[in-house]
């Protein structure tokens, strides 16, 4: 008979897989709660401001970081360089990058944010390739066109039908889509270096709070802000709570701790995810299915960042 006392030592091969399995849960939990903001912020954004709308998300998640660490009393000291870090990060993927993302939802459509944001994962590769001067291959070169292709998809058709005006159609928002996907790799670079040196945790937690600090007062100043808070539905109050919660402390965490796990390349192909989820949940809350042309962009989109990342291998 066995040794009833005897240490079962467990296999490394199954705690590797499933230590590998929990990462990519992670890494799509946090897709699909990102993906969630185009439909909830759309909605809200029928009603509210976008400035207003992007500072009141992060106040939330600002404060859900606050309600975390009183209750686990672990408290990240961090010195005056690391702050400055921290605080370029926060500006990034918090105050520009949400900015930008939440006027441009307001001036287009959750789909057209979903193959344009999808491209991201190809110009942080292009950024990346650029610092580093690294030689660039063929399967690269592709997965840029391919990526480009399903912007100039997505872009051309309204903007053709509304004459170029970027006070018409979507066109502005379009653009501005681009701008917050070039200022998100910017801020992936950024968080890849930080997380040599700094656990996931605590760069989520301090770039949050000092970004939610820089958007409080621009909405106070583009704002009214009793206004916004007296317009708020039933739904609005849900929407920023679970864009707060759950979006952005939730995400960002997930998503940190997947990057630091297995690197920011093959985390980056979880990215491919968001145009997915983000399509069903458009179907499903504004009873309309995508155009043709829209799937045919997040294809393009998807096989350019397949491309870029295979042939970075």
């Amino acid at each position: 008979m066995p040794d009833e006392n005897a240490t079962v030592k467990p296999d490394p091969a199954v705690a590797g897989a499933a230590s590998h399995l929990a990462t990519y849960v992670r890494l799509s939990l946090a897709t699909l709660f990102w993906a969630g903001v185009f439909v909830a912020g759309k909605i809200s954004l029928e009603v509210l401001d976008p400035v207003f709308l992007a500072a009141a998300r992060f106040a939330v998640g600002a404060l859900a970081v606050g309600v975390v660490v009183a209750l686990t009393r672990r408290f990240a000291a961090a010195s005056l360089g690391e702050i400055a870090l921290f605080a370029r990060i926060g500006f990034l993927g918090v105050f520009a990058y949400n900015v930008l993302f939440t006027i441009a939802l307001d001036l287009s459509t959750p789909l057209h944010g979903l193959v344009i944001i999808a491209t991201t994962p190809a110009w942080t590769a292009a950024l990346s390739l650029a610092m580093l001067r690294a030689r660039v291959t063929p399967a690269q070169i592709a997965g840029f066109a391919c990526a480009f292709a399903a912007v100039l998809v997505t872009v051309v058709p309204e903007a053709r039908a509304s004459g170029w005006r970027v006070e018409a159609g979507t066109l502005l928002g379009d653009l501005l889509f681009v701008a917050a996907a070039i200022v998100w790799s910017v801020y992936t670079i950024e968080v890849k270096r930080a997380l040599a040196a700094h656990p996931a945790s605590v760069v989520t937690g301090w770039s949050l709070v000092l970004g939610a600090l820089m958007l409080a007062p621009a909405a106070a100043l583009a704002t009214d802000v009793p206004a916004e808070i007296a317009a708020m539905r039933p739904f609005d109050v849900a929407a920023v709570l679970y864009m707060g919660v759950l979006a952005t402390l939730g995400a960002f965490w997930l998503w940190s701790r997947g990057v630091a796990a297995i690197g920011p390349a093959r985390a980056s192909v979880f990215l491919n995810l968001v145009p997915i989820w983000g399509a069903a949940m458009t179907a499903i809350a504004f009873a309309t299915l995508p155009s043709p042309m829209v799937l045919a962009a997040i294809a393009l989109a998807i096989t350019g960042v397949v491309l870029v990342q295979r042939g970075g291998r």
